[in-house]
């Protein structure tokens, strides 16, 4: 009215009620009426009806706000996107949320900023194909803010807008399905990609139904070749037949319904090679009961073993003489001292050793001692054992070194027969050189010292002290000696070419290297343990690198624990029984839990043996993490027990349609039919068990037993 008033017109929309009660909308327009003297005398009022058209608009404006409401709410994301300018004009939040940018951010983003895939080149080459079909799906890779990559499924379609034209993109992060489907992808693959090789074996006559393309590539088949025959074809020959060996896994499987251990198996063209297998009996929908095998190859892990145990070798094969004795009787001896010492287990100690190994003995120190035996020369390194009141003796033949020690010294009395340098020289001239030198180095008596020798002379008549230096000359090695004679203000020098000896170091070096790295850089964890003297497992002795990155203690920490101290302690119980068996056989491999530093369990297979060290009993093991293969056989396992189940079900469902094939079937065989197809096709029989009673007659599963928990209904 205000309006009216002072401006003279006003004109808006407003709700009026008609005759019948009915309201409508209505577009007013209200013009002012003056008289001749300016003053108001009345109002013109012009009603249109738009019922109608307010109709249509709150119906767009419901629409928008459902649109808008969508779009702001939806889990997926949602984005309008310019193609010209590959930014986005329009998004909803869960795209901010995904990737962890602010609206701010993401709206300054352009496509290739955060495709992971395509870089501004190949997203404007998409966009164009894009525009050209229409729409298209696909999947891609969104990089978010803190560089983490998302799996996207992306349906993008063309729309125009005021005349231009937009991509709408509605994008699904689809990472977690994509790796439940390659959870799934990896399951279905689990027989025909397993890094073991894998078969299934008939139980009744022991013929092959299925091999998994790498048990047919580690026994050198073609694909299906091995189907069809006797499981004895994969045994090696050993002091057993290869049917001796199948009869004696096959009655271990029938006892106890699986076996684990090494076997040596024989590829088709007769290479023999040794294999880690697990087997397990399952019941088969087609084949009936089956075993399933599941074979690793440990061949490398064999030749490991036996390089660890060849560096030790047992004292029995020791071509040097070793002993053990006491004070008055020889307790072992080895050939090789049997055959020096003409003595043997049990006999008194020759009157040669009595002396040193009685003074070894009662001062518990270690002492060399040197013979000629049998016209050679052999050092014997005599070692107590404490509170044992025995030691061991270990001899090496020096007749070589002797005889050239003895060399040197005679070559030393003579110099102008020495075959190697020899010279004499002041600070800066040479006194007398012999052949050898004049030959090797061109150094002649009353000639200037060279400059290679100046250094190694006026140090030597400086600090006064004899000194052996190693230099390189002429590409060959010497070892230099030198031996000042101050009172006459000289040096003697006494060149030898250890360029052979040098070499021969090198390769030993190299060995040692190459060991080192055999052990250290092992993917399974290796280590040397000692026996105790009331024969228990004591601490590491050395552990490779395996084990210190897999259980985080440190070398030192390692070498202060026993084995026990990695168990998990719920084994403890079990594990008193496997040390005595492992203890008495000499060798086993078995299946434990180890606990890290942290605190994670790691199953572990366990494969050691005893050996003698420098007269001690010493266990290597070697440890492998089967993390992994346990996982697949679980998955395996309840694949074969879900397996199982779905075989009973539909077992007593084609039961059950044969009962209702047969002619004049009446409703009381039918009942009769289905109670007895029921209790076999019981599923999950180890957690639940049923009885029907019916006509007092009773069907109950096997494993039926009545308790107070229970549920029951009479029908």
């Amino acid at each position: 009215a205000k309006q009216i008033f002072e401006e003279g017109y006003w004109e808006g929309e407003a709700i009026q009620e008609r005759k019948d009660g009915k309201e409508i909308f209505v577009l007013n327009a209200t013009t002012l009426v003056k008289d001749d003297n300016g003053n108001p005398i009345g109002t013109v009022k012009v009603n249109r009806n738009i019922s109608e058209r307010k109709k249509i608009q709150l119906e767009l404006e419901a629409a928008e706000i459902r649109f808008r409401t969508t779009f702001e709410q939806s889990p997926d994301i949602i984005i309008i996107l310019d193609p010209e300018t590959q930014k986005a004009v329009e998004f909803n939040d869960a795209v901010c949320e995904l990737l962890g940018y602010t609206r701010e951010e993401f709206a300054n983003l352009h496509v290739s900023d955060y495709d992971a895939i395509e870089n501004p080149e190949e997203a404007k080459t998409h966009i164009e194909n894009i525009l050209k079909n229409g729409s298209e799906d696909f999947e891609t890779k969104f990089l978010t803010k803190n560089g983490e990559i998302k799996d996207i499924f992306a349906r993008v379609k063309v729309i125009e807008l005021n005349g231009q034209k937009y991509f709408q993109s509605i994008a699904r992060d689809i990472t977690e399905r994509k790796k439940k489907e390659e959870e799934i992808r990896l399951q279905s693959e689990i027989m025909t990609s397993l890094s073991e090789g894998a078969y299934l074996v008939r139980l009744d006559d022991g013929i092959i139904v299925y091999t998994n393309p790498r048990f047919e590539e580690m026994f050198g088949y073609n694909p299906g070749e091995m189907i069809g025959k006797n499981v004895a074809i994969v045994n090696a020959p050993t002091d057993k037949t290869p049917e001796e060996t199948k009869d004696k896994i096959m009655k271990v499987l029938s006892e106890t319904g699986e076996w684990h251990g090494e076997v040596l198996n024989i590829k088709k063209d007769g290479t023999p090679f040794w294999s880690f297998a697990n087997v397990s009996v399952f019941d088969h929908s087609e084949h009936g009961k089956v075993l399933v095998s599941v074979h690793t190859n440990i061949t490398e892990r064999k030749k490991t073993e036996k390089i660890i145990s060849d560096l030790a070798k047992f004292p029995s094969e020791n071509p040097s003489p070793v002993l053990r004795v006491t004070k008055d009787r020889v307790i072992y001896a080895n050939q090789s001292a049997q055959e020096l010492f003409n003595t043997y287990n049990g006999e008194i100690l020759p009157d040669l050793l009595r002396q040193s190994v009685n003074n070894v003995i009662n001062e518990n120190l270690a002492r060399n001692l040197e013979l000629t035996l049998q016209n050679r020369v052999y050092s014997f390194a005599i070692t107590p054992i404490e509170d044992e009141n025995y030691a061991n003796i270990y001899g090496r033949d020096i007749t070589k070194q002797k005889k050239a020690i003895k060399k040197i010294e005679d070559l030393a009395r003579f110099p102008s027969e020495n075959p190697n340098p020899v010279f004499r020289a002041t600070k800066d001239h040479v006194i007398y050189a012999n052949q050898a030198c004049e030959e090797v180095f061109h150094i002649c008596r009353g000639e200037i010292l060279p400059q290679l020798f100046g250094g190694i002379v006026n140090e030597a008549l400086n600090k006064k002290l004899a000194k052996i230096i190693e230099i390189e000359h002429d590409k060959r090695n010497y070892s230099i000696s030198t031996n000042p004679i101050i009172d006459e203000n000289y040096v003697n020098i006494y060149v030898m070419d250890i360029t052979e000896r040098k070499k021969a170091e090198n390769i030993l070096r190299a060995n040692q290297e190459k060991f080192s790295a055999l052990f250290n850089n092992a993917n399974d964890a290796i280590a040397l343990i000692a026996v105790t003297e009331d024969n228990k497992l004591g601490q590491f002795i050395e552990v490779n690198n395996t084990y210190i990155e897999r259980y985080g203690y440190s070398r030192d920490e390692f070498l202060k624990l026993t084995p026990q101290d990695i168990d998990d302690p719920i084994l403890y119980d079990k594990i008193p029984g496997l040390m005595k068996d492992f203890l008495k056989d000499g060798h086993g491999t078995f299946y434990m839990t180890h606990v890290t530093k942290e605190g994670l369990k790691i199953p572990v297979e366990i494969s050691s043996h005893i050996f003698d060290l420098k007269g001690k009993k010493v266990v290597i093991s070697i440890s492998r993490d089967i993390t992994e293969r346990k996982r697949a056989e679980q998955e395996l396992k309840e694949s074969e027990h879900n397996l199982g189940e779905r075989v009973k079900e539909l077992n007593c469902l084609y039961g059950i349609s044969r009962i209702g094939e047969k002619p004049s079937v009446t409703f009381n065989e039918i009942i009769q039919g289905t109670l007895d197809l029921i209790p076999p096709a019981w599923q999950f029989p180890e957690v639940i068990c049923a009885r029907i009673i019916y006509n007092e007659k009773e069907y109950k599963t096997g494993n039926f037993y009545e308790t107070k928990w229970k549920l029951e209904s009479q029908v």
